[in-house]
């Protein structure tokens, strides 16, 4: 594909990762470029479900029909609130560590692409282990990895340490996992370090979410609470294809949440051009990482 189908970059995008003043925020979509030797790929939030409901026959029975028609609207977390208060939680944890685990999926390009960013954070809703397994062995295993419930994440926020955070748990403490709006809400109250720390970062770095869904609970409200309470920041940047979310939706997500759109070619439906997007990206980050070593301005 031609490089020149992404568009381009604001340099003040540019200049905050080339300084390291910048947080990834990757999502289902980034995972979703994975596979493994069998050539499939790791199951997208309604496949996961899909599998759930299959798997869980007799205790999901009597409201299959009700977590079928949450599936076409695709509200997929009062779909999880369903399944978990008729499953036992830890066969579910199980369950979901043994899809994950057993997939063994191998990085993409796009996973590569986003560690030659070289973010200092990497903050991910992905309970699988995919992008942190590829950082680990890249970084000889120097990468350290959090879960947002670990109390002494504020620690390495002015560390030099290279840090990946997992936003709603992983598959590696299944019973921190996080899939339904009670346990986002739960979460907030008993792990209030971590949603300071994103506080925190949303204030002094820029955030580049990637492959993520515009109605991740947590992320709405602290960019929202922060947009209105400081109106002059600079605006955070949402990678995502192009003609996903319509202009109105686009204009109000700028107007409440001080987001900026990043868009790529998707004409297959199958994300084709995100990995030349991110590849011009690490271009002009380069470039600029170059330059500011040159003038010795950093």
């Amino acid at each position: 594909m031609d490089d020149s189908f992404c568009e381009s970059f604001d340099e003040e995008l540019i200049e905050a990762i080339a300084r390291r003043r910048c947080v990834l925020y990757i999502g289902a979509g980034v995972s979703a470029n994975s596979k493994n030797d069998c050539d499939k790929k790791p199951p997208t939030w309604k496949e996961l479900i899909q599998k759930i409901n299959d798997h869980f026959t007799n205790e999901l029975s009597s409201v299959k029909p009700v977590i079928d028609k949450l599936l076409a609207k695709e509200d997929y977390l009062m779909a999880f609130e369903i399944i978990l208060d008729k499953v036992d939680r830890n066969r579910f944890g199980n369950y979901i560590k043994k899809i994950f685990t057993q997939g063994k999926y191998h990085c993409s390009d796009v996973h590569k692409a986003i560690f030659n960013l070289d973010s200092k954070f990497v903050v991910t809703p992905n309970v699988d282990t995919i992008y942190e397994t590829y950082a680990k062995h890249e970084t000889q295993g120097t990468t350290l990895v959090k879960n947002y419930t670990d109390t002494d994440l504020c620690g390495f926020l002015r560390s030099n340490d290279y840090v990946i955070v997992h936003a709603h748990g992983s598959i590696e403490s299944p019973h921190s996992m996080i899939f339904t709006e009670s346990q986002y809400n739960s979460a907030r109250v008993e792990n209030e370090r971590f949603y300071k720390l994103l506080e925190a970062l949303i204030l002094t770095h820029t955030f580049v979410f990637i492959g993520c869904g515009i109605s991740d609970p947590d992320i709405k409200l602290i960019l929202e609470d922060s947009n209105f309470k400081f109106p002059y920041a600079e605006p955070h940047y949402f990678i995502t294809s192009k003609n996903s979310i319509d202009p109105s939706i686009q204009k109000a997500l700028k107007k409440n949440r001080n987001l900026k759109l990043i868009t790529y070619t998707n004409t297959r439906g199958e994300h084709e051009g995100l990995f030349p997007l991110l590849k011009n990206l690490n271009r002009e980050v380069d470039n600029a990482r170059t330059r500011i070593a040159d003038e010795n301005s950093w």
